[in-house]
């Protein structure tokens, strides 16, 4: 089954909420989450400056949407585990 991106935005809008950050609503929100796609896939970044400089918190890599999607809820998971237990 395709993945769709809105399903991956979804995702990623649920992974910053867990790690108590906010989604970026514009290029300059320094110290809020985008998350950065292209023909080589999604990446999370995190804006640095009012510039729109970023980098990449978790690592460089791009996944393919299911994979990012996958990625991000066993983070999801394993922040709620550490916080609550099982």
């Amino acid at each position: 089954m395709k993945v769709t991106r809105k399903q991956v935005n979804n995702v990623f809008i649920q992974f910053v909420k867990s790690i108590n950050g906010e989604v970026a609503q514009s290029y300059n929100d320094v110290d809020k989450y985008e998350l950065d796609h292209n023909d080589q896939g999604y990446q999370i970044v995190q804006i640095t400056n009012a510039q729109g400089g970023q980098h990449q918190p978790f690592g460089g890599c791009r996944y393919k949407p299911s994979q990012i999607i996958d990625l991000m809820q066993f983070s999801i998971k394993a922040i709620e585990v550490s916080k609550h237990g099982n």
